[in-house]
């Protein structure tokens, strides 16, 4: 079984409807992704399920190749490690090393390249090409921002510095209260989400690479010939249903709006979707979970070789 095209399912829908204001693609498209969202939303779809990188602490990086752009407020790294440096975005950053006397400076980091490569900051810089042995070192923060296509779900965080997991909490204030003080300088013992930020403690003295598993967000379809990948494999076959049976209720929810009574088309294409999520539900099985730890309140560990 393959996946429908996107006109495919924009087509079915406009046969269920048979309504002249939803007779294009264009008008049916919109419904279609919403219904991905809507997946997306409540399953944890296995092909959203993905890895990142990154890293957390007192950064410096001195390097010859680095340049600045007066036009673009850019610092570009031709070695492409401003990221594997450790740093990030909203941090304060110092300066030194350039040649050009206005670039030593410290400012801020309001945007990364996703490679590493360049980071436009706050302050005004002065043309320079790479040479100098330049040295950006950062403030560090207790928190880093997470990746664009973050959608939900941080499944766990593992430091690859210190070949250790990391505990998640399952919210800022519960992570912060386990610390006497906080943004203490050491190794990080935990995270949680906020918003669209990481925060950890303790602030690590030198850079530390964490890994970590996420769900990100689902792929809108754009084109006639887009297929909704975030399906593919053992999920393939709901992908139809349910997207056609989400877009039908969510057409007939406008269409029916004002009708006294039962609205018979959104009810019966709401029961639909839900059945076909159900079912999905059924067919990937009960969410992963981690095996609980049990305390070790005789202390057994310290007795083991």
């Amino acid at each position: 079984m393959s996946l429908p095209t996107a006109t495919a399912m924009a087509s079915e829908v406009i046969t269920i409807v048979q309504d002249g204001a939803f007779d294009a693609f264009a008008e049916i498209l919109p419904f279609l992704n919403y219904g991905l969202k809507e997946v997306a939303d409540r399953m944890l779809l296995p092909q959203l399920e993905t890895i990142g990188t990154a890293y957390a602490g007192t950064a410096s990086l001195t390097a010859i190749t680095i340049s600045f752009t007066n036009s673009t407020s850019t610092i570009s790294d031709s070695g492409s490690a401003l990221i594997t440096s450790g740093l990030h975005v909203g941090e304060t950053i110092t300066i030194t090393g350039a040649d050009e006397s206005g670039n030593n400076q410290t400012t801020t980091i309001i945007s990364m390249a996703s490679g590493g490569g360049s980071m436009v900051v706050a302050g005004t810089l002065t043309d320079e090409s790479a040479g100098e042995s330049v040295t950006v070192a950062n403030t560090p923060l207790n928190n880093l921002p997470l990746p664009s296509d973050f959608h939900k779900d941080l499944r766990y965080v593992y430091s690859t510095t210190h070949n250790c997991k990391i505990k998640v909490y399952d919210s800022l204030p519960l992570l912060l209260r386990e610390f006497t003080y906080i943004d203490q300088s050491g190794r990080i013992y935990g995270v949680a989400l906020k918003g669209n930020k990481m925060y950890f403690q303790r602030i690590p003295a030198s850079v530390e690479a964490l890994t970590y598993q996420y769900f990100k967000h689902p792929t809108d379809l754009v084109e006639t010939t887009d297929t909704p990948d975030d399906f593919e494999g053992r999920c393939e076959h709901f992908a139809r249903r349910l997207l056609v049976s989400y877009a039908a209720k969510e057409i007939y929810t406008l269409i029916e709006d004002g009708i006294e009574g039962q609205k018979a088309n959104t009810l019966h294409y709401t029961q639909m979707f839900e059945k076909h999520l159900a079912d999905l539900r059924a067919f990937i099985g009960d969410e992963a979970s981690e095996p609980v730890e049990v305390n070790d309140d005789m202390r057994w560990g310290a007795y083991s070789l």
